[in-house]
């Protein structure tokens, strides 16, 4: 297979690659990490052992991969942190006939992927991107003058950033479903308590939110927010 080559620019050049290389390397891949990407393959079916503790994505982009790689392939999973992450691309993956068994482990994830898969074509309305929709809810909290509409946010596929709906409701804003998404009221918000280790790109909104709450507010499980590329 020919390598492929991604060039990065702004942030993401510091953004750490080492778990995808770790990731990659079991199952034949290689990854060389300089001023740009070199992604060497091709991938092939393996059992091997993943730790997740810093991102899902290296286990996320595997998943869907080694479902249409030669061979069968088993991936034990420690330290899961962004889990929802993992249940939407578990989602899709079922959507496009994909087949991958999920095992709860006390430690952790065990998948089976059966190889040689191809995916089937299907036609899906993508739901918006309750990440970026998280900035605007937040915004009719504390700026609109009545509410404000934020369309496009619905529920199709887990996103681990819908937990922001559970966040304003703790800290006490009000919020009603609509036919195209949420609607958010305006009110005073009071302090909230919320662990981000699933959805650390919460913490803008919420720091925001926060900052204009009556008391002190107390956001944790940030600590992989310094390998964010934003």
């Amino acid at each position: 297979a020919q390598p492929l080559t991604i060039q990065r620019e702004g942030t993401l050049v510091g953004r750490p690659t080492d778990s995808l290389s770790s990731a990659l390397a079991p199952f034949g891949g290689k990854l060389q990490d300089d001023n740009e990407l070199v992604v060497c393959g091709p991938l092939g079916g393996a059992d091997a052992t993943l730790d997740a503790a810093n991102t899902s994505q290296a286990l996320t982009g595997l998943l869907t991969a080694l479902a249409h790689a030669p061979g069968d392939s088993t991936l034990t999973v420690h330290h899961v942190v962004s889990r929802p992450y993992i249940d939407m691309t578990l989602e899709v993956a079922e959507d496009m006939g994909l087949e991958v068994a999920l095992e709860e482990l006390p430690e952790g994830l065990k998948l089976t992927i059966p190889g040689g898969q191809r995916a089937k074509a299907m036609d899906v309305t993508i739901d918006g991107d309750w990440s970026a929709g998280a900035f605007l809810m937040v915004l009719g909290a504390l700026c609109a003058d009545h509410h404000l509409d934020v369309e496009g946010l619905l529920s199709t596929y887990t996103q681990a950033d819908e937990q922001i709906k559970g966040a304003m409701l703790f800290a006490g804003c009000k919020l009603a479903g609509t036919d195209e998404g949420v609607r958010v009221f305006a009110g005073k918000a009071k302090a909230i308590q919320m662990d981000l280790t699933d959805c650390p790109d919460l913490f803008p909104p919420l720091a925001t939110l926060a900052a204009f709450a009556k008391g002190p507010s107390t956001l944790k499980g940030i600590h992989r927010l310094t390998g964010k590329e934003s």
